[in-house]
C-alpha cells in the first residue's frame, strides 16, 4: 500500500472554510432522503494518481516530482485525482476533489469542498461539501497510533457537516445522466487497517439525487 503521510488524511476532513455558496443549495432542501435515487462511488489511496498542494500541510505528492502549488498565486489550494469505484471494487471513471483553505491550519477547522465525478458512460457529478474532522476521529486516529501491534477493524469517518441545514453537502449539477441534478451528498473515511506505517483506508462519496 503507497504510504501516505496522516495530514493527508486530517486535511482532507478538517482546514478553515472558504465563503459559502448559498447557490448550490437551491433545489436540493425539497428532496425527501428515503426515496431518493442513492449514487455510490468509491475510492482507495492506491487509486490516487495525482495531488498536489502548497506546501501548507505535509503530505506525499503523488506521483513524486508533480508541479508544486508552493509559492504561486494557488498556494492556498489543494487538487486531489483518483480512479473511483462501484460498490465491487470496479474502476468506473475518475474523480477530482478541489479545495480551498485559510491560514493556520486548525484540527477541528473546516473547509469547501468540491467534488467533480467523470462515470464513464454515464456522464459527470458535481458535489460541494464543508467538512470537519471530529473529535471522535481525533481519538480514535491518536489511539490507533499508539497500540504496540497493528489494528484492523472498521471505523468510519464521517466528516461533511453542510452546507445543506440536514448537515449533509449539495449536488449542485452534473452532465448526461446526471444533467440538471439535485440533491445531497456526503463523504466518508473507512479505516479498516492500521499497521504502524500505512492506513488501509478507503472513501465513500454517497449521492442522494432526486428521481
Amino acid at each position: 500500500m503507497r504510504k501516505l503521510c496522516i495530514s493527508l488524511l486530517l486535511f482532507l476532513m478538517g482546514c478553515t472554510p472558504s465563503a459559502e455558496q448559498p447557490d448550490s443549495l437551491a433545489g436540493a432542501e425539497s428532496i425527501d432522503i428515503d426515496s431518493a435515487r442513492k449514487e455510490v462511488f468509491y475510492w482507495h489511496v492506491d487509486d490516487i494518481f495525482a495531488l498536489t498542494d502548497g506546501g501548507f500541510v505535509f503530505i506525499d505528492q503523488i506521483p513524486e516530482g508533480i508541479t508544486t502549488l508552493v509559492d504561486t498565486p494557488a498556494k492556498d489550494l489543494l487538487l486531489l485525482a483518483t480512479f473511483i469505484q462501484n460498490e465491487a471494487g470496479q474502476v468506473v471513471g475518475i474523480g477530482s476533489e478541489h479545495e480551498e483553505f485559510h491560514r493556520p491550519l486548525t484540527p477541528e477547522g473546516k473547509h469547501d469542498a468540491i467534488w467533480t465525478l467523470l462515470v464513464s458512460g454515464r456522464g459527470t457529478l458535481i458535489g460541494h461539501e464543508i467538512e470537519v474532522t471530529t473529535q471522535e476521529t481525533r481519538a480514535f486516529l491518536e489511539k490507533i497510533r499508539q497500540m504496540d501491534e497493528p489494528w484492523s477493524g472498521e471505523f468510519i469517518a464521517r466528516g461533511t457537516i453542510g452546507p445543506a441545514a440536514n448537515g449533509m453537502g449539495v449536488v449542485i449539477g452534473g452532465t448526461g445522466e446526471f444533467a440538471g441534478a439535485r440533491g445531497y451528498m456526503t463523504e466518508e473515511n473507512i479505516y479498516r487497517g492500521f499497521d504502524g506505517a500505512d492506513y488501509d483506508v478507503r472513501t465513500r462519496l454517497a449521492f442522494y439525487l432526486a428521481n
